[in-house]
């Protein structure tokens, strides 16, 4: 019995274009346009600037751009949510957001538009998603909240957004690290001593 590809494995139709791999000759039979699924998600999405570009003929022009709707999947399960944020888009995250976007979406390693936020610096974009019921507490595929990436990045302001929206101060990761180590790490005595106050173990 022939060993499953990468394409029957992930149960790709057979015009569908793996980002990883080089493109399949295209069935005309099917009446389809090619298409990408994420490894990490197999819904299916058209071909875009995020994907490898090969000559497929016309199909691609009438192949529609659907993102289903505001919380769509994209390449590495990313929602449009996340794109906005990550591209500095207040407004397309209040429009999003307005939509129904759903703030717990997870990518591919488990980052949330939260996560994107604060590993960014971004404080107007972490007020908007904790007034639109973001959990501070969600954590990605590590065991790490937002928190711990605004830790990373010395930066007090999303930190304190984050701690007046009662994130756990001494969660520990996979590794059993708290944000407190993390900021003791980064050599920041008034990020330290913010946490300390705000009630992380000193002996955590």
């Amino acid at each position: 019995m022939e060993a499953p590809t990468k394409r029957s494995e992930y149960k790709l139709s057979p015009n569908a274009i793996d980002a990883l791999t080089s493109p399949p000759p295209l069935d005309p039979t099917l009446g389809l346009g090619p298409e990408i699924r994420s490894i990490y998600d197999t819904t299916s999405i058209p071909v875009c600037d995020e994907a490898p570009m090969w000559s497929t003929g016309p199909a691609l022009d009438e192949t529609p751009m659907t993102l289903g709707g505001p919380s769509g999947d994209f390449v590495q399960n990313r929602t449009p949510l996340h794109l906005a944020i990550r591209s500095e888009n207040k407004s397309m995250t209040r429009l999003l957001l307005g939509k129904g976007a759903d703030v717990t979406r997870q990518d591919y390693n488990g980052s949330t538009a939260l996560h994107f936020a604060a590993e960014s610096g971004h404080g107007d974009m972490v007020k908007l998603l904790l007034g639109n019921a973001c959990n501070p507490n969600e954590t990605d595929y590590i065991g790490r909240t937002a928190l711990f990436r605004a830790v990373q990045r010395k930066d007090e302001v999303v930190v304190k957004l984050l701690l007046d929206a009662s994130t756990d101060v001494n969660l520990k990761d996979i590794w059993g690290t708290t944000a407190l180590h993390l900021a003791v790490e980064t050599g920041s005595e008034s990020l330290t001593l913010l946490l300390l106050e705000n009630g992380a173990h000193v002996d955590a």
